[in-house]
Formats: C-alpha cells, structure tokens, sequence
C-alpha cells in the first residue's frame, strides 16, 4: 500500500492469525472475491471517519477513555516497542519518523520508563 501523508510504498504482513479470523468474517458474510470487508450502507465501502465512528463507540461501550484518530497506531507503537526489546530504531522505521526522539514521544515513553528500562538491564 502507499501511504497517503508521505507517498511512500508500506508493505503489511497479515500474520495467521488475522488471516484465520478475516476468513471466517468472509465466510460469516458470505463476500465474494471482489466484496469490500467493510462495505457501506450508502454503497462502497466505509471510510476514515465512519471507522473511526464505529470503533470511538466501541471504545465508550468498554469504557476506554480519550480514544482518537491515532490511538490505535500509538497502543501498537507502544506494544511493539515493549515486545521488541525496546528496538526502537525497528519502530521508528515502521512509522518513518525521522527520529528517535519524535517516535518516542508519539508512543508516549516517558523519563519514568526508560529509567524503568535501565533497572531491567544487569551487571
């Protein structure tokens, strides 16, 4: 896919799981090849707002509070960057931020847990 901000090509591996569960979606629904996943109720598909519509009412119903248009890429930011062992150059990258600092910030690390971070590591 290209990214519309930067132009530049992304390519995303859907890993098995995530296959697994859009086929049974696709079965559930029983779309065609050439169906749109989320198709909309005025023809199409939904868009960038309506999605974040649907799942900003998600968020209310299981009580997440201050969700917004970036809270997914952010918890995903955050989440990676704890799973990788804190490579954060590898999530940098994925963002294609220019710097350390910017992705940082983005993904809300703050002093208290990089000072975390350091009590991890032993001589």
């Amino acid at each position: 896919m290209k990214e519309k901000k930067t132009e530049k090509e992304k390519k995303i591996k859907i890993n098995e799981s995530l296959k697994k569960e859009i086929d049974k979606y696709i079965k559930l629904r029983c779309l065609k090849y050439d169906d749109y996943l989320f198709p909309s109720n005025k023809g199409g598909h939904i868009g960038r707002i309506q999605s974040y519509r649907i799942l900003k009412e998600a968020a209310e119903t299981v009580g997440v509070e201050n969700f917004g248009t970036h809270s997914l890429r952010k918890t995903w930011g955050y989440w990676s960057y704890k799973t990788s062992r804190y490579n954060i150059g590898l999530i940098m990258d994925t963002f294609n931020h220019s710097s350390q600092k910017i992705t940082l910030r983005y993904i809300g690390v703050n002093q208290e847990q990089k000072d975390e971070l350091y009590t991890l590591v032993q001589f």
